[in-house]
């Protein structure tokens, strides 16, 4: 007898609720109100909405008592009423309502059916599967009026598609991306994936009983492409300030992105990248490079600016950094570069370490780092002391100094220094503070400025705004940092000397992106180099900065063959007169058929896999070679694909499977995996590639009546030997079954039950709503059966009932049975013509304990 694996297919619905984008396309607002009533005068009253106190819904009459009460008795309007005796409205003859004329569907037994077998609907007609917005395309319309729904059966996962559901048995929705209800099915703008959702309403099973809609959802996806192609700082932002060391720019900028549709959309300035702004120096047409990551597109722009020149100004720039230092412990004062006047402290108990890290950011690349080993602090309490504060002082080492920053100048010229830093925390996942600390002409030390650093190396300034010497220290454990820069301002000094060390750029290699490059390339041919980009790599030393230049000429590559298959290495050669500078690329060759890197199998169309009712229980499907298709995957249009050998697996089978010949081979109800052979031509090129193929059978025909009883043994497994019940399962989380734990054997058809006495019971099962200590049954399709329940009440004199349930929240009770308790004697709880749902759940347990001797299980014609 061949097993049975259930088939499941999950349609699954996740919905986000809750406040949307302003003004988010395709999706209108729809008011909701509250509960009160608020007078609008001697008109009547409404209720107000819960968005917009101005919007209301439609206004009703007052309410009284009577004509001579005066207060409304909804929202409490008071009115004038003349005093006496007034003359009573006399009641009106009711006028007799017509009788309608019965409609189909009014009656139960003319309720609108569902085909059986019903498994899911089969949303059709939505339109354009993918919509790609533009200019001249601004958004995007579905016209709901003419998506067409059938009824499916079968196969959840590839239903068979039957009748037109009427439109009035239909509640059809739509998602926008984010999974929020659009009231509107025109502009639709957001970028992604709309949902299409049908459900059924006023519509019952095929033997009459109440459906559940949401077990039988039917969806169309429609993807609405309008992604971010740029983004710049909008309009009123401030685009210049005079020289300074402190940046007023910036702070005024906001920003907006531009989609494919032209639309602007603004985005926050916290997930906005901008490029350094070089404040200190004048100059025009000065540019920031702006980046952000829209929906994963990054996006670029930029943004003009511009630095007014102050009267008398000269910009002096000093730089050091880790990658010219030697690697080892700095445990003195030690200068770094020559003549910066920037100090690395370190002493023989708290070193500084000098070693190798390779960073890249923002332009620079960095080989080397300084490392704070720990807090420079003396005591604790001197930690997150605010600007301005005096501190205790800092520990002999772990710090960096910056000598007589801001000197004034026997000219009598001023000035104010931008600090600029890259560091890091020295240990991953770590937030720190690096403080500035300014030395005061008696020696203490007062908070001039802070940042708080984590583990992403990262640019950091500070302001040294008087004549001092300033030290830089972690408040709390160690740092990293890898490069200095001071901008000095100097005010009144005509002709100052630039002392800004930019030295020569040198060459550093080339670096190679082959992540567009063509993988797969014909037999014998030598690699392509289409897509592969070059950049030669320039790096100054005294800044850090680098130059990227793609080049496309002066570049070799080395050959490789591709008559063996696997992954190769490419080597390119660049040479810019002088020298030769090489790098390598992985090509994985996986074809020898040009434009060819694979390919699929899929099961014909005409295959059927799901037998009409009445089937006999062993009936079995043909699959032959000729049911199984292949295609390419690559961008050939000259290649084909055809099956030329297949073999087929069980999943629950042992062995190897049974080869599938041009004659075909029989196959049962299960789930199966093939795996075919499918051969490549191109010409006189051809490859061999083995792709795998699902395939599921489902048996569609009478059930026989199954019998579950429980019995002594050790282990839990489940014995499965007839068609109806796929799993059995008791929940003992709360109480276990009293003759130990048991093994549920499905007993054959025709075994006598009544009489029979049972030796072993699942006792105390039992729960109101079938959470706990239930029999959990799950049945290989959906209907109507008669379910007999042996069982026995474990106190004597007791009434209970007996629960049965189609799902776990769900509670239908028999009528009450009172039963003595003697060890021989059970009584048959019957469930008459219970509805199982599509899910195939079936549980039992009772409203207070009870033991359960066997299950019964007989369809309902």
């Amino acid at each position: 007898m061949n097993k049975l694996t259930k088939l499941l297919s999950v349609f699954a619905l996740a919905g986000a609720i809750g406040a949307g984008v302003a003004g988010a396309a395709g999706c209108a607002h729809k008011h909701t109100y509250e509960d009160k009533w608020t007078s609008g005068g001697a008109d009547g009253h409404y209720h107000v909405a819960t968005c917009h106190t101005d919007e209301h819904d439609d206004i009703k009459a007052h309410v009284y008592d009577n004509d001579q009460d005066t207060t409304c008795n909804d929202c409490g309007y008071t009115r004038t009423v003349e005093s006496g005796n007034p003359t009573p409205t006399p009641t009106p003859t009711p006028t007799p309502t017509p009788t309608p004329t019965p409609t189909p569907g009014d009656d139960e037994d003319d309720k609108v059916k569902a085909p059986a077998g019903l498994s899911a609907l089969i949303v059709e007609e939505v339109g354009e599967a993918s919509v790609q917005l533009s200019a001249e395309k601004k958004s995007h319309t579905i016209d709901k009026a003419a998506i067409k729904v059938y009824y499916g059966t079968g196969d959840r996962s590839n239903p068979t598609k039957g009748e037109e559901v009427p439109a009035a048995n239909l509640d059809i929705r739509l998602l926008d991306p984010a999974n929020k209800a659009c009231e509107s099915w025109e502009g639709l703008k957001l970028n992604g994936t709309y949902t299409v959702i049908a459900k059924l309403k006023d519509v019952v099973s095929s033997t009459g009983a109440e459906l559940n809609a949401d077990q039988y959802p039917g969806t169309a996806k429609v993807t609405v492409i309008n992604k971010a192609t740029g983004i710049a700082v909008k309009a009123g932002a401030t685009l210049s300030q005079d020289q300074s060391v402190v940046d007023s720019m910036t702070p005024t900028w906001s920003y907006e992105i531009t989609r494919q549709n032209e639309d602007k959309e603004d985005v926050a300035a916290k997930d906005v990248t901008v490029g350094r702004v070089d404040h200190v120096r004048a100059g025009e047409n000065k540019t920031a490079n702006l980046t952000a990551t829209v929906e994963d597109v990054k996006v670029t722009g930029a943004v003009t600016y511009t630095v007014n020149a102050v009267t008398g100004a000269v910009v002096q720039t000093t730089i050091a950094h880790a990658n010219s230092e030697s690697t080892g412990d700095i445990s003195t004062k030690k200068e770094l570069g020559t003549d910066t006047g920037i100090f690395a402290k370190g002493s023989s108990s708290n070193k500084i370490a000098v070693d190798a890290n390779v960073v890249s950011v923002d332009g620079k690349a960095f080989s080397q780092r300084l490392k704070l080993g720990g807090s420079a602090l003396s005591a604790t309490s001197d930690r997150d002391k605010a600007v301005g504060d005096e501190i205790a002082g800092l520990k002999d080492g772990r710090y960096f100094e910056f000598e007589n920053l801001n000197a004034t100048t026997t000219e009598g010229a001023t000035s104010k220094t931008l600090i600029t830093i890259y560091a890091t925390t020295g240990s991953a996942g770590a937030v720190r503070k690096l403080t500035l600390y300014k030395v005061g002409s008696d020696g203490k030390l007062t908070v001039a400025a802070t940042n708080t650093v984590n583990d992403q190396v990262k640019k950091f300034t500070y302001v040294a705004d008087e004549a001092a010497t300033y030290q830089l220290a972690s408040e709390n454990s160690g740092c990293n940092v890898y490069y200095f820069q001071l901008d000095k301002l100097v005010i009144g000094e005509e002709g100052a000397q630039d002392v800004n060390p930019t030295g020569d750029p040198t060459p550093v290699g080339i670096e190679v992106d082959a992540s567009a490059a063509k993988l797969v390339y014909k037999k014998d041919e030598t690699v392509s180099t289409d897509g592969v980009k070059v950049t030669f790599v320039k790096a100054n030393e005294a800044t850090c900065d680098r130059t990227e230049e793609v080049v496309t000429t002066g570049i070799t590559y080395s050959e490789v063959s591709t008559g063996s298959l696997g992954e190769k290495d490419v080597t390119v050669t660049y040479s810019d007169g002088t020298s030769n500078y090489t790098a390598k690329y992985t090509i994985t060759v996986e074809s020898a058929v040009a434009g060819v890197w694979g390919a699929t199998g899929k099961l014909s169309d005409n295959l059927v896999t799901a037998l009409p009712e009445g089937s006999a229980a062993d009936a079995t499907i043909t699959v032959a070679l000729e049911d199984l298709e292949a295609e390419i995957v690559g961008n050939s249009t000259t290649a084909t694909a055809t099956v030329t050998e297949a073999t087929y697996k069980a999943v629950d089978a042992e062995g190897e499977g049974t080869a599938i010949t041009a004659e075909g081979v029989d196959i049962g109800k299960g789930k199966y995996t093939i795996t075919a052979t499918v051969k490549v031509t191109d010409g006189d090129d051809e490859a061999t590639f083995e792709v795998e193929i699902g395939l599921s059978v489902t048996i569609v025909g009478d059930l026989e009546t199954v019998t579950v009883s429980f019995h002594k043994t050790n282990g839990t497994k489940m014995d499965i030997e007839e068609s109806t019940v796929v799993s059995v399962s008791v929940d003992t989380s709360n109480g276990q079954l009293r003759d130990g734990q048991g093994k549920y054997t499905f007993v054959e058809g025709g075994t006598e039950y009544d009489g029979n006495t049972y030796n072993t019971k699942g006792s105390g099962l039992a729960s109101n709503k079938l959470t706990k200590r239930a029999v959990t049954l799950t049945l290989a399709k959906a209907g109507n059966y008669k379910v007999s329940v042996y069982a026995k009440l474990d106190a004597a004199n007791s009434t209970r009932n007996a629960v049965i349930s189609s799902g776990s929240d769900v509670e239908v009770t028999s009528a009450t049975r009172k039963v003595g308790n003697t060890a021989d004697k059970y009584a048959i709880f019957e469930f008459d013509n219970f509805a199982v749902g599509n899910d195939g759940q079936l549980l039992v347990g009772a409203d207070n304990n009870i033991d359960i001797y066997a299950i019964v299980i007989e369809p309902v014609a």
